[in-house]
């Protein structure tokens, strides 16, 4: 988890994580936190998830938005509902716990 927090505060144009197999990551609250600390997702002062933002607002966030594909890893359904309620419900942040066998891991 410690890792995660140093590659999300260092790696400014980090897109997509895959911690697919790795146990001993169990959240993703740290990598979030270190994202938006070091200034890669960038949130106007009073806005919440529900407001209307302008476009180049969006374009911060959608720039700073995080896909992991953690199947297999630490991390728990649990875990990742407290993550996505601290930040934003989903709007920064998708991950991938299990994709059901539909392809949903698969970027297009």
């Amino acid at each position: 988890d410690a890792v995660l927090a140093a590659l999300g505060r260092g790696l400014k144009k980090l897109a997509v994580l895959d911690v697919r197999g790795c146990g001993k990551v169990t959240s993703l609250t740290g990598v979030m936190d270190a994202r938006i600390s070091a200034g890669i997702i960038k949130f106007d002062a009073g806005s919440d998830a529900g407001d209307e933002r302008d476009e180049e607002q969006m374009a911060r966030v959608i720039a700073g938005h995080l896909f992991v594909l953690a199947r297999y890893s630490g991390i728990t359904k649990n875990s990742l509902d407290e993550t996505l309620r601290l930040h934003h419900q989903g709007e920064v942040l998708t991950c991938i716990l299990d994709g059901g066998g539909i392809g949903e891991g698969i970027r297009r």
